[in-house]
């Protein structure tokens, strides 16, 4: 996300605030399939982590202490989320069969597929776009 909004993203917020819930280190597939994962709460400041046991007492308050989590399952996100299906939970996965295809078709996600070689390739793109246009016009 540091690499996507900055540091800072709209408004001059921290990429946190953009969202409800953060989860890191998910251990996919795990996330997708293990209803007995286990989760921590991940204290940005410092990347320390703190055994939770799902949602513990209201949501709200649960939250109140911290909303970025490393490990747990799909069900503890929902839970989370006050959520019963997963048209509102924003999938970022970078890997096309094992979590985005699963995701989307399994709990109906919304996905984004990161891509880190696309921008190599767009880069090459442009750079022989001269001569691309040049091939084609011989084409003809």
């Amino acid at each position: 996300m540091n690499f996507l909004v900055g540091n800072k993203g709209p408004r001059n917020q921290d990429w946190l605030d953009l969202f409800e819930v953060v989860i890191v280190g998910s251990r996919k597939p795990a996330f997708l399939e293990d209803r007995s994962a286990y989760m921590m709460r991940v204290a940005p400041a410092d990347g320390s982590l703190r055994n939770v046991d799902g949602v513990e007492g209201p949501v709200d308050a649960f939250l109140a202490q911290g909303k970025v989590f490393q490990g747990g399952n799909w069900k503890h996100l929902l839970e989370m989320l006050k959520l019963t299906s997963g048209d509102n939970v924003l999938y970022v996965g970078d890997h096309m069969y094992s979590d985005i295809l699963r995701s989307k078709r399994s709990l109906g996600w919304r996905t984004c597929l990161v891509i880190p070689e696309l921008a190599g390739e767009v880069a090459a793109l442009q750079q022989y776009a001269g001569l691309d246009a040049g091939l084609q016009e011989l084409r003809r």
